[in-house]
């Protein structure tokens, strides 16, 4: 079954109940994940409220093989996200290319995942540059 966590902290889920022919609008200030819970059936908010006390099934029980959506508030805090900085590092030549740029770029920012290419913004070959991308 697939897990899918969003990304923004404000959301507007909108549940449209084909059934009763009502819409239900949900404004939530949290993290919502969701998760599918198999084929759509009577018992989709039951099934979703055994398995996220918090949670709230949904689907179109009149639409063919639609499926049963649990919308839950996330438990688990995202992960942060690693900042990424660059720095040159001097030209690139013939006798440094983009593997020796590569390889200076690791052993300069050595534990900071450092990598990096020959960059020309301009197009002349003296504007080659050796540019590091690397963990701040």
């Amino acid at each position: 079954m697939a897990k899918f966590c969003s990304h923004n902290h404000i959301f507007l889920i909108i549940l449209v109940f084909m059934t009763s022919g009502t819409l239900l609008l949900c404004t939530v200030n949290a993290k919502v994940c969701s998760e599918e819970l198999g084929q759509c059936d009577q018992s989709c908010n039951s099934k979703c409220i055994a398995k996220h006390p918090d949670g709230k099934g949904s689907c179109d029980v009149t639409a063919p093989a639609t499926p049963c959506v649990c919308y839950f508030e996330c438990n688990t805090p995202s992960p942060p996200i690693q900042k990424i900085c660059n720095a040159g590092i001097g030209p690139c030549s013939e006798k440094c290319n983009d593997i020796c740029c590569n390889e200076n770029c690791a052993a300069k920012f050595a534990g900071r995942e450092g990598h990096g290419t020959c960059f020309n913004p301009v197009g002349a070959p003296i504007y080659n540059y050796c540019l590091c991308l690397f963990n701040c």
